[in-house]
């Protein structure tokens, strides 16, 4: 450096140095001239030669001496100086300059202190001393093992949900939501169902099933051509709905607003199918489908081993299949959309819906559910008595499942899911009331008491019946009997119109003891008509929901008396108003 350069030169110069040099040569010069001298005197002279060069040499080298003390205290400076350049530069080097390795190092001896570590405050405060256990510190036993055994802690399960992070989900991911049988052997029980998710619109996600599921009719009735009528909707909406997804699953499952206009068909056909409807689970349409699958590679789907052995028409190259869209067509096996085909078995379905990302299981959030509670949504099925069904008396009873209609209050009104029992309207062919018919008498009688425990029996309602002719079709000017009080009763035509608003959502399978006992069956769904309290356009007529689920108001006669069927040919489907509160639905 510079600075130690100048001081260098200025003590040099101060004492006599050659600063070029960094040698003392006045010194040499002396010493030399007086070694000259002697080399050249003769040997007389030498004593005294030698004794005149004695105070020189002397003086000289006490000069000498002198100044190397001098020399080495210049030394020293340069040496404290350089290296506290040297610290110096290494604590705070210049960016800009090139790093160069000297040919030379000097090291010098010197014990260097290094500085004491800087600690930021913020972490001087974070670094505290940890305070002294006081008794206050201490737990106790029982705290010591909730915290060994989270389970036991009360608090335990809330503080674990709110650690969880809230799932995230994107365009294209997949999702295991219910379960379906797909690998074919039913011993294993039904499969996770994977679902493709197709969009995300704030808090819900619209999927499709990756795989088709199942194969089956787009309509099992003529009149079923429109998506609407159509047998697979009703497939969807109700018996896959209840089978593949628990209680809290379709929870999260929502209500669409289904467009089944001419906007969602080809442009070119121009034509819509049906009128729109509300359902939790659909089809794609023409015009969905290829929005979100633009290609035809995107749109081919291959087939479980369950729906391949439903039948269905199979791309062997691929693997695989045609599959339905509920406006527009069928999806072929090369992914293209062709012409409609209705009745073939072969076709299969990939199921759709949008669900609430912010309800279990999406959430990653459970709460907490009495599983020994009924669940009393509208739409859901709730387990109350016991009745013969599969037909063996030897078993036992069954299990009634009963539809929940609608709330009122503390109480529920709830239909049977199926046909339970074949029973004639009345017991002979003459005019029959509700209030005096021989349906009545043995819902409210023989079903009630045999159908029902004690407690059950405690929970069901009377039902005060309103028979007026408001509770009939507009058309038929029968009506106005007498009001009555029930505990079981059937449906009139209005209130199966207003709570059923779909002809699919009134199909009735029956069971099959009721089966074994005559009634008329739709050869290929298996479903019945059942009976309503209303009457018909005749004094001797009830009017009913026939197998294709439409209301037929011309209804069929109180009596019949057909060879082999003395318990005639029309299912019933019990009604019942239950006290929601009742320890037996809370589970308490």
């Amino acid at each position: 450096p510079a600075s130690a350069g100048s001081v260098a030169r200025s003590l040099a110069a101060e004492y006599g140095y050659d600063a070029g040099r960094w040698s003392l040569s006045s010194t040499s010069r002396t010493v030399s001239a007086s070694a000259s001298a002697a080399a050249g005197a003769p040997a007389a002279a030498e004593a005294e030669a030698a004794a005149a060069a004695k105070p020189t040499v002397e003086a000289t080298a006490a000069d000498a001496k002198a100044k190397s003390a001098v020399f080495l205290r210049i030394l020293a400076v340069i040496a404290a100086v350089g290296i506290g350049l040297a610290v110096y530069f290494s604590y705070a080097p210049d960016p800009d300059a090139e790093e160069t390795v000297p040919e030379e190092q000097v090291v010098y001896d010197v014990e260097i202190e290094e500085p004491e570590e800087v600690v930021p405050e913020e972490e001087q405060e974070e670094e505290e001393e940890p305070e002294i256990e006081t008794p206050e510190d201490v737990i106790s036993e029982e705290e010591a093992e909730n915290e060994l055994n989270p389970e036991t802690d009360e608090n335990a399960e809330n503080e674990m949900a709110a650690m969880s992070e809230k799932k995230s989900y994107h365009k294209g991911d997949l999702v295991d939501f219910g379960r379906y049988e797909q690998d074919g052997d039913l011993s294993n029980g039904p499969e996770p169902i994977t679902w493709q998710v197709l969009e995300i619109q704030g808090n819900k996600a619209f999927l499709v099933s990756q795989y088709a599921l199942d194969a089956m009719s787009y309509s099992l009735y003529a009149s079923g051509y429109t998506w609407e009528l159509s047998s697979m909707r009703n497939f969807l909406n109700d018996d896959f709905l209840m089978g593949a997804f628990t209680r809290e699953e379709r929870k999260a499952i929502l209500l669409s607003k289904v467009d089944n206009g001419a906007s969602q068909n080809d442009p070119i056909l121009r034509k819509g199918n049906g009128p729109d409807t509300e359902d939790r689970i659909y089809l794609l349409s023409y015009t969905e489908a290829k929005n979100y699958y633009p290609s035809n590679d995107d749109r081919i789907c291959i087939p479980t081993e369950y729906a391949v052995s439903r039948g269905v028409v199979l791309d062997l190259a691929r693997g695989s299949c045609v599959w339905r869209l509920r406006v527009g067509g069928d999806v072929k096996t090369s992914g293209d959309i062709g012409g409609t085909r209705l009745q073939p078995d072969a076709i299969t379905l990939r199921p759709c819906m949008w669900v609430n990302l912010n309800a279990w299981p999406f959430s990653g959030k459970r709460d907490a559910v009495n599983e020994n509670a009924a669940d009393f949504t509208p739409g859901e099925y709730v387990i109350f008595g016991r009745y013969e069904q599969d037909g063996d008396p030897e078993n036992g009873l069954e299990p009634v499942d009963w539809l929940v209609l609608n709330i009122q209050d503390d109480s529920a009104v709830m239909i049977s899911r199926y046909g339970l029992d074949c029973v004639q309207f009345h017991d002979s062919y003459a005019p029959a009331t509700w209030e005096d018919s021989n349906l009545r008498t043995w819902l409210n009688g023989s079903f009630y008491s045999e159908c029902f425990s004690e407690d059950e029996r405690a929970a069901i309602l009377d039902t005060e019946v309103d028979n007026s002719a408001a509770q009939n079709d507009m058309n038929v000017l029968r009506g106005d009997e007498n009001s009555t009080t029930d505990k079981v009763y059937l449906l009139s035509y209005k209130e199966a119109d207003t709570l059923f608003p779909y002809s699919y959502k009134r199909i009735c399978i029956p069971t099959a003891y009721a089966a074994s006992k005559g009634l008329t069956l739709e050869p290929d769904s298996g479903s019945c008509s059942w009976w309503l309290r209303t009457p018909g356009p005749g004094i001797y007529n009830r009017e009913i929901v026939r197998e294709n689920g439409d209301l037929n108001a011309f209804g069929k006669s109180v009596y019949t008396n057909f060879s082999g069927k003395p318990d005639g040919e029309i299912a019933v489907r019990p009604v019942i108003r239950v006290d929601m509160t009742a320890k037996i639905f809370t589970g308490e």
